[in-house]
C-alpha cells in the first residue's frame, strides 16, 4: 500500500491530509497559516511541519511511508516560486523533490471540486484568486493581477467602510451599515471610525466580521449593502469570465467551482450575481459550489501523480467522499 500527503497552506491556517492509494483518508493536521513571500519561508515551513506531523501521527505513519506529496501553497504567483517551495518542502520533510508537486492553492480547490480535466475556480477567502485549466492541462491563475479592491473578504470590508464614510460626508446614501460598524468597532461616531481605520487600529477580528455584517444587512433590506454585494459579485465573476476566454473555453460546457469563505455568505444575492454574470458570457458553464475542502484536492493531485498503477479514480472519489465527513472535510454552508 502506498500513501500520499496533501497540503493546503493559506494565510489563516495550514492543513495536511494523509490518504492511502485507494483514497481512504487516514489523518488530518492543522498548523499556523503563512505565506512564504509575506511572513517568510521559516513560518511557512513551521505551518507545514505542524500540520504534517499531526496528520502522520493520526494515521500512524511516518514521512518515509509517503510516496507522493502535493501542496497548494499561497504565494505561488510567479514561475520560480513553485520550485522555491518544492526545495523548502524537500529540505523540511526529507521527501525527494521528484515526488513533490507544488501549485497555487486555488488549483487544489479546483481539483477538489471537479473530476473533469477542464475547469475554472473562483476562490474567495481573505483574498481572491481565479484559476482555469483546459483539457490538455494548460493552466492560468491571476495572482497579483487581481488588485486590492477585489481581494476577497478584505476588499468587501474596505467597500463597506467606504460606504459608511460616503454616507457620513454626503457622497452616498444613508445605510444601516453605519450603526452596525460603529457598534462592532466600539466607535462613538463615524469620525472616530475613520480615524481608527486611517491609523490602522481596526483589529483582525473586526475586519473579518464586517463582510458578515454586509450579508446580514442585505437580508435586512438595506439597499446600500445590497449594492455593495452585487457589485462585488460582478467584479469577482469577471475574473472567471476573463480566464475562461483566455484559454478559449467560452463555448465549452465548463465547470466553474465556487470556493472560499466569502461564498458562505448567508445572502443568496452574492452567488446569484456571480452565476448571472458568468452565464451571460459563458452560456454553457455549470456553476458548482464546492462540497469538499481544498486540501482534499491536494490529496487527489498527489494520487494523480502516482500514475496508472494507482487505483481506479471512480473508486478513489467514492472512498474520499465516504471518509470526508469523519475528517470534517465537507465545507460548511
Amino acid at each position: 500500500m502506498r500513501y500520499v500527503l496533501g497540503i493546503d497552506q493559506g494565510a489563516t491556517k495550514t492543513h495536511a491530509l494523509v490518504a492511502d492509494e485507494t483514497g481512504h483518508l487516514l489523518g488530518i493536521g492543522t498548523g499556523i497559516g503563512a505565506c512564504h513571500s509575506v511572513t517568510g519561508m521559516a513560518s511557512a515551513m513551521q505551518g507545514v511541519e505542524e500540520s504534517v506531523f499531526a496528520a502522520l501521527s493520526m494515521a500512524n505513519l511516518t514521512l518515509s511511508d509517503i510516496s507522493a506529496l502535493a501542496g497548494g501553497m499561497t504565494g505561488v504567483d510567479w514561475p520560480d516560486e513553485a520550485g522555491l517551495l518544492t526545495g523548502a518542502l524537500e529540505k523540511t520533510l526529507s521527501i525527494n523533490s521528484e515526488n513533490i508537486h507544488v501549485v497555487n492553492d486555488c488549483i487544489i480547490a479546483l481539483r477538489a471540486g471537479t473530476t473533469s480535466p477542464m475547469g475554472c475556480i473562483l476562490c474567495a477567502g481573505t483574498g481572491l484568486n481565479c484559476g482555469v485549466r483546459n483539457a490538455s492541462g494548460r493552466e492560468y491563475t491571476f495572482g497579483y493581477y487581481i488588485p486590492d479592491e477585489d481581494q476577497g473578504g478584505g476588499a468587501l470590508t474596505v467597500r463597506a467602510l467606504q460606504a459608511v464614510f460616503d454616507a457620513e460626508c454626503g457622497m452616498g446614501d444613508p445605510t444601516s451599515l453605519t450603526g452596525r460598524c460603529l457598534a462592532l468597532t466600539n466607535c462613538q461616531d463615524v469620525d472616530d471610525l475613520l480615524r481608527k481605520k486611517v491609523e490602522n487600529r481596526l483589529t483582525k477580528e473586526e475586519k473579518h466580521e464586517i463582510p458578515i455584517i454586509v450579508s446580514e444587512e442585505v437580508l435586512n433590506g438595506d439597499p446600500v449593502a445590497a449594492d455593495i454585494l452585487a457589485r462585488f459579485g460582478e467584479d469577482m465573476a469577471a475574473y472567471a469570465v476573463a480566464g475562461i476566454r483566455r484559454l478559449g473555453l467560452q463555448n465549452e460546457s465548463i465547470e466553474v467551482i465556487i470556493s472560499g469563505s466569502v461564498f458562505k455568505c448567508k445572502a443568496p444575492l452574492l452567488l446569484e450575481t456571480v452565476r448571472k454574470t458568468i452565464l451571460s458570457a459563458v452560456p454553457h458553464a455549470r456553476i458548482i459550489e464546492s462540497t469538499l475542502e481544498p486540501v482534499v484536492g491536494a490529496v487527489l493531485l498527489a494520487l494523480d501523480d502516482l500514475g496508472p498503477e494507482s487505483a481506479d479514480m471512480n473508486m478513489i472519489q467514492q472512498n474520499i467522499e465516504s471518509d470526508a465527513p469523519r475528517f470534517h472535510m465537507i465545507r460548511k454552508k
